[in-house]
């Protein structure tokens, strides 16, 4: 009987540029492997507009920006 992978991750180490910079190569990566996942519970394109909304968010952190 095989055993799941557990993948983990220490957020604390990362900044949002790191973190928006991972999620769009996870997006990119489960993109491209369509066989591999035919239908992931998050889509590319969820998790690509969410990592460019981190971005926005991050870049407009000192302007008062809220959105």
């Amino acid at each position: 009987m095989s055993k799941p992978i557990v993948f983990l991750m220490n957020w604390n180490r990362m900044n949002a540029i790191e973190m928006a910079s991972l999620a769009h190569n996870v997006s990119a990566k489960i993109a491209a492997a369509t066989t591999t996942f035919p239908s992931p519970t998050v889509t590319p394109a969820v998790l690509n507009t969410a990592a460019t909304r981190l971005e926005l968010a991050y870049a407009n952190r000192m302007n008062g920006c809220c959105r």
